[in-house]
């Protein structure tokens, strides 16, 4: 999970909607997002690529077995509330 929350731009998603991204995040044992694939987006366009560039960015606490960090993989979903002045994620 992130540190403490996922670094995107909600201001390019598109606007007076409620978009949603399905990503599957690849996470090393350092905690660092090695790459990420978007899996579904809601409305349909090219908007991701700009509201994601900077997921990569995110710092994130790694997984562990057995109490050491290992590299993971997971799959989220994130919604971009475009309605109103100030955009908001979930």
């Amino acid at each position: 999970m992130p540190a403490v929350d996922w670094v995107i731009h909600p201001d390019s998603a598109p606007k007076n909607t409620l978009a949603t991204v399905v990503v599957t995040v690849w996470v090393s044992a350092m905690g660092v997002v090695d790459h990420f694939q978007i899996e579904d987006q809601q409305p349909a366009g090219d908007w991701t690529s700009a509201t994601m560039s900077s997921l990569q960015t995110t710092i994130m606490e790694p997984a562990t077995l057995g109490g050491e960090p290992v590299a993971s993989t997971m799959t989220i979903e994130i919604f971009i509330d475009n309605h109103g002045d100030a955009p908001r994620t979930n």
